[in-house]
């Protein structure tokens, strides 16, 4: 049995860092070379990969537990990797197997547990503790077979871990090396045992907890007198150890070149009782390397560049970003060669950092891959502290360089953002999003230290790192975005193109700036947008003062014309992007774009003085340019009325944008502002009549020509101008304006606002007045508008109205034509015009039309009644034509009080004698409806009630009493005229009359009883008058009850109460059934006679000759005649 090594005997030298393609530094190695290839003359320069090629293949050759078809395949894959030709592999390995020595292979065994091992002691618990060894087959089986004492197995298996007390579970973590002399016969094996303490019969006593402890006790005392016994107590024995259980695993069995198991603890004979597994790991180290590296110690710095070997080979079959996964025979080799040179996990994990860092430096790959290799350093480093005391001095230095080059290498690459993580590709954003989890790891990983070194930049935070990039990266994107400035020679061009670059710096930051930013604030907590905005505006103002101190001092510099218009859009659009950034809350304290107004300040001033000039200059070219046609059914103006109106908005949202600091200047801005919009919108409609005028005056009946759809068009758009003139005020530019308005009052301390005088023109009311003079001026074109299409439309009307008065004659077919000419027009102006513009033209339309009548109706009076007959027939014709079938004006708006006094005027001129008394009547009884509507009346009232029945054609009328309006009547006297003291013989009846008498020929008077003076004068009487249906339904037919008093042989007339007949009920309307229900009470005011203000007693004036109308007149005169005044005219 061979002795092991209780720990790690093979230190490593000096690695030395391969640094050159040649190796004329390394001496000793290079002699090593030339003496193998030959000696000295035969010698040729050996690359670095040639000796490492010689280094892994005298390791792939000389790998225990490998099968030689494992081996060839592992050689032809180096052979593929290093590039050797066949001839070259043959040689080399020929070489190695018949000239190199082999090396001295060592078995490392890691003991690292032992669980559920039997309990030895009294307790329940064991003190054990393991032995190792080296054994061959046969000496292996004697163990098992012959030795049964603890005393020979421990002389035989001398290498032992340490003694764990009072456990079942016990944990060693042991290491140990045994050199293997036939990996075919060796065997490894390993004993568990329980080591026994001293103590005394009493103690073991009081340790007993089970009855197993009872009955280990019990054999422990048996031994101890048999021991006693045989030594008689003169020498002292042995200590013995319990038997917990043993391994045998043939080295030929064990995985190469590691191997890690559990196994199950096995008895040494049949009456062994064992429990519990032990767990192992074994690997196959070598140790007298006949390689030229190994003879100098550097095997172990091999494994770095042998890795970096397989990393390139691997990178190079792959296209595009490579993951870092090796394929299974780069690791198969790259694990043999660790493990036969013994490098611990933590060495190995720190050379695949140095190898992928390093080789992402150069050939970049994904950032999931450094992430996962620094993860598993870290997880290494906090766990093996062994590890770390093998490290070589100047890995801690490469480490901390590989994470330094690693940083500036990422933030390099942010500070190419645009370039290297481009929108347009989908994999940009989750390769940042990569890129950043990877900074962040780096930053804080346990492994970095954080403090500044000279190690090219020096990095503090993470944050501050990466905002710096983050600067770079939009200096970048912004000098690229100016380089065709370079190339511009004139200032207007310069000026337009900043104006442009505004444009764009504000599409990029609403658009993919956003993108990028959001990355960065969820993982950095890092806003890139206020980054890239605050370098922006600080770049843009540097060359926006350098651009404006270059214009201003050119010769030609003159802000009127076109430079002033360019610099206005150059500020509207540096203001624009300073207002919308201000509004996303990105610009710094004191943004370098603060003084803008002030370099811009007399361009804007300027610009706002030619505002005039430069919108009627708009409005004139597009109105010209017009071709009055509908933008579409519901929008039914042209687009010139868009372009004017635009203004309105725009200037206010100028004014606005502007923020003028300085206040007086600010409010003057805006008053020339909304005087110039004023202005314009009358520049407009002005504009817009004259088109109408001069292109579109030929239209009429006789040509046949109707109203063209363009004059339509061209009304809608001079009205939407002024309807959008007067909503400014609803507008939320208009609001906005009045609350910057009242605030510049308040900072300038000034009390002018609220006094109304001509001073403060800036006011929301001075502001809303200007509007209202504004929009006179445009209703006063308008009309001027209106009468001039209503004049157009007209004209052949007119004409024959006049030439019909001279001739004293209506041909229907004539007017008929005319009026279908006017209808079809109105059916054209309410297809196309706006639903306000098209109620202004009809109302013009129907005055004119009204006025041409009047100019008819006015020139004489002895006309012959047909005519006017005829014409009063056209105006009802014309009515209805202007209704429309309610398309055009509504009732209410056409029968006005013009038309009512022109149509009663026709009717009254077309009326004989006999229809004039009715038309009398018809006065009169509308006279009584309106004083019955009106509240108060001093001539006093009739209470009455009346009725018709159809079946009987009985009238029966009710007179009930006279009643007066004022409250005093019930504390006794009549008023008024019904109220005379001291004439007690004062008596008073009602006569009833059915009028005019021509329609009631056979109908007699009727009057009531005399009744004296009382309060008030009760009739209580009844009259049934037989009135046929037709004439109750007569024009003027009407009932009239005369309220009279007599004195003596003195008689007079108190009032009169005239009541259509078309209004008692029973005639409009079925009779119910009970007629006594029907009558109900009406209190009727007491009218006057008012002969001189009627129009049909003035018309039967003119007609003396006739004898109906002059009996008529005669019995009024009576009437009025007889009227009483006062109580003195009895």
């Amino acid at each position: 049995m061979r002795r092991g090594r209780r720990t790690a005997t093979l230190m490593p030298g000096q690695l030395q860092i391969f640094v050159s393609q040649k190796l004329p530094s390394f001496g000793k190695a290079e002699k090593c070379v030339k003496m193998a290839l030959g000696g000295p003359r035969n010698y040729k320069p050996v690359s670095r990969q040639d000796l490492l090629y010689e280094e892994v293949v005298y390791s792939t050759i000389h790998q225990l537990n490998v099968s030689q078809t494992d081996a060839s395949h592992l050689l032809g894959f180096l052979q593929q990797v290093f590039g050797k030709s066949p001839s070259e592999h043959l040689a080399l390995v020929q070489r190695v197997r018949e000239m190199a020595k082999p090396p001295v292979h060592m078995l490392k065994v890691t003991v690292f547990e032992a669980t559920d091992l039997t309990p030895k002691n009294l307790d329940g618990s064991s003190n054990p503790y393991c032995t190792v060894g080296l054994a061959l087959g046969a000496d292996a089986e004697r163990c098992n077979r012959e030795f049964s004492s603890s005393e020979s197995l421990l002389e035989r298996l001398p290498d032992r871990t340490d003694t764990l007390l009072q456990t079942l579970n016990p944990v060693w973590d042991a290491v140990f090396h045994m050199r293997i002399d036939d990996v075919k016969t060796d065997v490894l094996t390993l004993c568990v045992w329980n080591e026994h303490n001293d103590s005394s019969l009493m103690q073991d006593i009081s340790k007993i907890s089970s009855w197993q402890g009872a009955k280990t006790l019990s054999k422990k005392v048996v031994k101890k007198l048999k021991r006693l016994s045989f030594t008689e107590g003169l020498i002292k024995p042995k200590q013995e150890a319990d038997f917990l259980g043993l391994l045998n695993l043939p080295v030929r069995d064990l995985g190469a070149p590691y191997h890690a198991g559990t196994y199950r603890l096995l008895p040494r004979s049949s009456r062994s009782h064992v429990t519990g597994e032990c767990r192992l790991h074994s690997a196959f180290l070598t140790c007298q390397r006949d390689s030229a590296l190994s003879r100098e110690g550097l095997e172990r710095g091999a494994y770095e560049h042998l890795l970096n070997e397989f990393v390139e080979y691997e990178h190079s079959l792959t296209s595009g970003l490579w993951s870092g996964e090796l394929g299974e025979d780069a690791m198969a080799v790259l694990s043999q060669h660790a493990t036969q040179v013994d490098l611990s996990p933590l060495e190995q994990a720190i050379m695949w950092w140095f190898v992928y860092s390093d080789h992402h430096s150069s050939s970049p790959m994904l950032p999931d891959c450094l992430m996962q290799l620094l993860k598993s350093l870290e997880e290494k480093w906090t766990l093996s502290e062994q590890g770390r005391s093998r490290l070589l001095p100047d890995q801690g230095p490469r480490l901390q360089d590989s994470f330094a080059k690693l940083i500036s290498q990422n933030l390099s690459a942010l500070s190419e953002l645009h370039a290297n993580f481009p929108l347009t590709d989908p994999s940009s954003l989750p390769s940042l999003r990569d890129l950043l989890r990877f900074l962040i790891h780096l930053f804080g990983s346990p492994l970095y230290e954080k403090e500044p070194r000279q190690l090219g930049e020096p990095h503090g935070e993470l944050q501050a790192t990466v905002g710096t990039a983050l600067e770079e990266a939009s200096e970048l994107w912004y000098n690229k975005k100016k380089e065709p400035f370079h190339a511009l020679e004139g200032a207007q061009e310069q000026v337009l193109a900043y104006s442009r670059l505004c444009e764009i710096i504000w599409t990029e930051l609403k658009e993919n700036v956003p993108k990028y930013s959001h990355a960065f604030v969820s993982l950095v907590d890092v806003s890139f947008q206020s980054i890239w905005y605050q370098k922006m505006e600080k770049m843009l103002a540097w060359d926006v003062q350098t651009m404006l101190g270059q214009l201003s001092s050119s010769e030609d510099y003159r802000l009127d014309g076109e430079t002033g218009e360019m610099l206005h859009i150059f500020h509207t659009s540096l203001h624009q992007l300073a207002q919308n950034a201000e509004k996303l809350g990105l610009r710094a304290k004191i943004p370098p774009l603060l003084n803008a107004q002030q370099w811009l300040g007399e361009a804007v001033s300027t610009w706002v003085g030619m505002a005039y000039e430069n919108m009627s200059s708009s409005i004139q070219s597009s109105v010209q340019k017009d071709k009055l046609e509908a933008e579409s059914c519901s929008v039914k103006h042209s687009l010139s009325a868009g372009l004017a109106t635009s203004w309105f908005t725009n200037a206010l949202a100028f004014w606005l944008q502007l923020a003028w600091p300085e206040p007086a200047q600010s409010l003057r801005m805006l008053d020339s502002l909304l005087q110039d919009l004023c202005n314009g919108a009358v520049f407009y409609v002005a504009q817009m009549r004259q088109k109408l005028e001069n292109d579109y005056c030929y239209f009429s009946a006789e040509t046949s020509i109707p109203l063209p759809k363009q004059v339509c068009t061209g009304l809608n758009s001079a009205a939407f101008v002024r309807e959008s003139l007067s909503r400014l005020p609803q507008q939320r530019e208009w609001r906005e304006a009045e609350r910057v308005v009242r605030d510049l009052w308040r900072d300038t301390g000034s009390d002018r606002y609220h006094s109304g005088s001509g001073s403060a023109r800036t006011s929301g009311d001075a502001l809303t007045s200007r509007l209202g003079v504004a929009n006179q001026t445009i209703l006063s074109l308008l009309d001027k508008l209106f009468n001039w299409i209503s004049d157009l439309l007209l004209l052949d009307f007119r004409v024959y109205l006049q030439n019909s008065a001279k001739l004293q004659t209506v041909n229907t077919h004539d007017v008929a034509l005319l009026l279908d000419f006017l209808r079809e027009n109105i059916s054209v102006l309410c297809q196309h015009l706006y639903e306000d513009t098209r109620n202004g033209l009809l109302q013009a339309l129907w005055a004119c039309s009204l006025r041409q009548f009047w100019e008819v109706v006015n020139v004489s009076q002895k006309h012959p009644l047909e005519y006017y007959g005829r014409l009063h027939q056209m105006l009802q014709v014309l009515l209805d034509v202007f209704y429309s079938d309610s398309q055009g004006l509504s009732l209410n708006s056409l029968k006005n009080a013009e038309y009512k006094s022109l149509e009663n005027q026709l009717y009254l001129r077309k009326s004989n004698t006999l229809e004039l008394i009715e038309r009398y009547y018809q006065e009169r009884a509308e006279e009584q409806q309106q004083a019955a509507d009106s509240a108060g009346n001093g001539h006093g009232k009739l209470k009455t009630g009346c009725s018709y029945d159809d079946k009987s054609q009985m009238l029966t009328v009710d007179l009930t009493d006279a009643l007066a309006n004022a409250p005093s009547w019930a504390n006794g006297g009549l008023p008024s005229l019904l109220c005379w003291p001291g004439k007690s013989s004062v008596k008073h009846y009602v006569k009833v009359l059915l009028c005019p008498r021509h329609i009631f020929p056979h109908a007699h008077p009727r009057r009531t009883q005399r009744k004296m003076h009382t309060s008030p004068i009760q009739f209580e009487e009844s009259f049934k008058l037989n009135v046929t249906m037709e004439q109750a339904r007569a024009p003027g037919a009407c009932l009239v009850l005369r309220l009279k008093a007599q004195c003596g042989l003195h008689k007079g007339l108190l009032g009169e109460a005239v009541l259509g007949l078309r209004s008692v009920a029973g005639l409009e309307a079925p009779a119910p059934e009970s007629l006594h229900s029907a009558r109900s009470q009406l209190l009727l005011p007491l009218l006057r006679p008012k002969t001189q203000e009627s129009d049909a007693v003035k018309f039967l004036q003119r007609r003396c000759s006739e004898k109906e109308g002059k009996q008529f007149l005669k019995k009024l005169r009576k009437a009025e005649k007889r009227i009483l005044f006062s109580t003195e005219d009895l």
